[in-house]
């Protein structure tokens, strides 16, 4: 995909925030689906280290309520 348009650094229309004003889109070639496989040992890290985190976090709580 291409786009042309206007670069602005500070745009008065967007409260001056940086952005581009898009005049022309062009597509280059059709998108496709992109299959990606799931490391299950990171799934598994996930969920341990959310576990732990909810451990410290509820222990801190009763620990400052002391």
């Amino acid at each position: 995909m291409t786009a042309t348009g206007v670069f602005n650094a500070k745009c008065r229309e967007n409260g001056e925030d940086v952005d581009i004003h898009v005049s022309n889109i062009d597509g280059i070639e059709k998108g496709k689906r992109i299959y990606y496989k799931l490391d299950y040992t990171k799934i598994k890290l996930c969920i341990v280290l959310v576990i732990i985190s909810i451990f410290f976090i509820g222990t801190y709580h009763k620990l400052m309520r002391a």
